[in-house]
C-alpha cells in the first residue's frame, strides 16, 4: 500500500527576497512521528534548499512551528512545542546565501502534564 506523507503546518518569514519557512514534515497531524524542517530561497522562491531538520531527531510529536528571523536575513530562529513537554528554540546563523549552521536547542518552557487543549497550568 502506498502511504503518501504531507508537509503540514508551515509557517514563512521573508526579508527582501530571502524567504523562509518551517514545517512538519510526516504523520504528526495523526499522532505520528513527524520531522521539524526548514528551508530557505535567497531568489523571492524561484529556488529552494532544504537547510536541514530543526529537531533533535528523538521521534517525538510536534505541533507549530513558528519562524522569525534578523531584518537583515543573517538569523533565524524556528519554535516549536511538544505536548505535554514543553516549548523549545533553535537558531541558524547564515555563513552565505542559505548556507549556514543550526545552534543548540533551547528549552523555552516545560509543561509536565499540559495538554494541547490546555496550555495553561492552573
Amino acid at each position: 500500500m502506498y502511504r503518501r506523507r504531507a508537509q503540514v503546518t508551515s509557517d514563512f518569514w521573508a526579508s527582501g527576497s530571502t524567504l523562509w519557512t518551517a514545517y512538519l514534515s510526516g504523520e504528526s497531524h495523526v499522532n505520528g512521528e513527524a520531522k521539524m524542517r526548514a528551508s530557505c530561497s535567497v531568489d523571492g522562491g524561484q529556488n529552494w534548499t532544504d537547510v536541514g531538520q530543526v529537531d533533535v531527531g528523538d521521534g517525538g510529536l510536534y505541533f507549530g512551528p513558528a519562524i522569525a528571523g534578523a531584518a537583515d536575513g543573517s538569523s533565524v530562529t524556528v519554535v516549536w512545542l511538544k505536548p505535554n513537554v514543553g516549548a523549545y528554540a533553535r537558531t541558524w546563523t547564515q555563513s552565505s546565501g542559505c548556507s549556514g549552521t543550526w545552534g543548540a536547542v533551547k528549552t523555552l518552557a516545560n509543561y509536565p502534564g499540559a495538554t494541547t487543549a490546555s496550555p495553561t497550568r492552573t
